[in-house]
């Protein structure tokens, strides 16, 4: 598809002529001397700009020698209703402006494979995952449910340290206003000021209910300056298998962060590297809570080990004062009805 382009053609959109009366094509009579229907450049233009736009809108660029703009258009801007497990690929170096369907032609971002999947995909009972190539990938920022389907956002099951995703100024992966998805096989990093959503240094973030973030397995934490794993507001971040293992590798003000909402992670297998170090707590409940019971933890963290304050709750099924990685004392502000059992 491709606007007009004769030497002849005007180089912006000429103003239309007031509309005339509505009618039909005809070929002309030369028996009664009726004339042949005239294509006005109003109704060329107003037939061309139609057909660009929906092109446009579907986030292609107009092309001259591709001649399926317009199907590949209203397949975008349509929900495909799946028959088969599907993969979208998303590379460093992809484009947003690429189908996702093969390596050869991946998008760039985590954040438009999650909108494309929630507005044009009913999973029909089928997965969808987001497959990450090794790199460092850009942030991504889940608003809203998809439709019948949970997208698998996940990396490099092999070596999950080949697929990072990084934000140097907010979450890594965020789940807002009813966003879904489960992560596996790579690393999230993340730094910023404590603060809303938009500007928290956290690795996952569930940010209001019913905004959800499964852990799946082989992920890896690294530096996230507020928390590696935090729900504000209702939202939810979990495992649903036991035994899931992932690895603690950075250290930030802390692992885990309630701060309203459920974090929900018994029977873990969880691995400390590089003895990190939590400033504030491990653990740190404040008007959420957190259910880590049964955790088997291997390796050594610095700081204190909890803060359950301001209604939250930290539910280590009678673990002890000790259970949780660290090495000072944890905390319950008892005068603001925290709660660490």
């Amino acid at each position: 598809m491709h606007r007009i382009d004769d030497p002849s053609a005007a180089p912006t959109l000429p103003a239309p002529n007031q509309p005339g009366t509505p009618g039909y094509y005809t070929e002309g009579s030369p028996t009664t001397g009726q004339q042949a229907t005239i294509v006005s450049a109003d109704w060329a233009n107003a037939v061309q700009e139609e057909l660009a736009y929906v092109v446009e809108q579907s986030g292609l660029t107009l092309s001259k020698t591709d001649r399926t703009q317009l199907y590949q258009a209203i397949a975008r801007l349509t929900r495909q209703r799946l028959t088969a497990n599907t993969i979208f690929y998303i590379s460093s170096t992809g484009s947003d402006n690429n189908d996702g369907l093969t390596t050869a032609t991946p998008w760039g971002t985590i954040t438009h494979a999650y909108n494309f999947i929630r507005d044009r995909i009913d999973g029909n009972g089928y997965s969808v995952t987001i497959q990450l190539m090794d790199g460092t990938h850009q942030p991504a920022t889940c608003v809203f449910p998809s439709v019948s389907v949970t997208p698998i956002i996940n990396g490099n099951a092999s070596d999950p340290s080949r697929v990072i995703v990084n934000n140097p100024s907010g979450p890594a992966i965020g789940a807002l206003m009813g966003g879904g998805v489960q992560v596996q096989n790579f690393t999230v990093q993340a730094a910023g000021p404590e603060g809303d959503f938009g500007s928290v240094g956290s690795g996952l973030l569930a940010n209001t209910s019913p905004s959800v973030i499964v852990i799946g397995p082989g992920m890896r934490f690294g530096p996230c300056t507020t928390a590696h794993i935090q729900t504000y507001e209702g939202g939810t971040i979990l495992t649903t298998v036991a035994n899931q293992a992932y690895t603690i590798f950075g250290g930030g003000e802390r692992h885990f962060l309630a701060n309203g909402g459920f974090i929900t992670i018994p029977d873990a297998v969880i691995t400390l590297q590089n003895t990190p170090a939590f400033s504030v707590a491990f653990a740190h409940a404040q008007g959420g809570s957190i259910v880590a019971w049964k955790n088997t933890w291997t390796g050594a963290a610095t700081g204190p080990r909890y803060l359950a304050a301001l209604a939250g709750v930290i539910n280590t099924a009678g673990g002890g004062a000790n259970y949780l990685p660290g090495s000072a004392a944890g905390t319950v502000d008892t005068a603001t009805y925290g709660i660490y059992v």
